[in-house]
């Protein structure tokens, strides 16, 4: 029986972010839709201006309710999102369906979905960065990862439980860069909690 390749999805995230120019990393929120996709063709749009260019309406063709869509034109992969999401879900969505695109997805399955999420919260939570943060503060709550990485509750508390469950860290060369240009950001998170503490303490 296959099970989702969680090492593939990490390492295939690492190098997608690694590869990046470093001033995108040092955002709060990484804007996935900047990021450079090293030669795919990649493009977003919702299911309104979808259906406005082309007439054909994705959300009638799905089942259920679903906030995003991939879909592949020749070599040309459309990523296709609700009208009604935005903020961090949006770009957790960008992040899942680039998690399709990366692990070279081509049914839609539990274990495809599970790696796709595996490859987001890697993309936008990563391993090693996270680590540091827990070893900066001496804790690892879901707020922690909100602030520094602008992702949206439900996923900050999955990314916690699942580094709860881990009993190593990969610091490899790939993940010691992604570090290296996320570092501010982490070191001034860390600096302005220790400020609210002393506030709080002498308050």
């Amino acid at each position: 029986m296959k099970t989702p390749d969680f090492e593939k999805a990490k390492r295939l995230a690492a190098e997608l972010l690694a590869a990046q120019d470093s001033r995108l990393l040092e955002k709060i929120v990484l804007p996935v839709k900047d990021l450079c996709f090293n030669g795919k063709d990649i493009r977003f749009t919702t299911f309104d201006k979808y259906k406005a260019i082309t007439g054909f309406d994705i959300a009638e063709t799905v089942e259920g309710e679903t906030e995003s869509v991939l879909v592949r034109r020749g070599k040309t992969y459309v990523i296709l999102v609700s009208d009604s999401v935005s903020g961090s879900r949006l770009n957790w969505d960008y992040a899942h369906e680039l998690g399709h695109i990366y692990m070279g997805h081509t049914k839609d399955d539990r274990d495809s979905e599970v790696e796709a999420n595996f490859f987001a919260a890697q993309l936008l939570m990563p391993e090693y960065s996270v680590y540091r943060l827990q070893q900066v503060l001496g804790r690892l709550e879901p707020l922690d990862l909100e602030l520094v990485f602008g992702v949206n509750n439900a996923e900050a508390r999955k990314r916690c439980n699942t580094f709860a469950r881990k009993t190593s860290v990969n610091s490899g060369r790939t993940h010691l860069k992604i570090y290296e240009m996320q570092k501010g950001k982490i070191d001034k998170y860390a600096d302005q909690i220790m400020h609210d503490e002393l506030i709080i303490f002498n308050g």
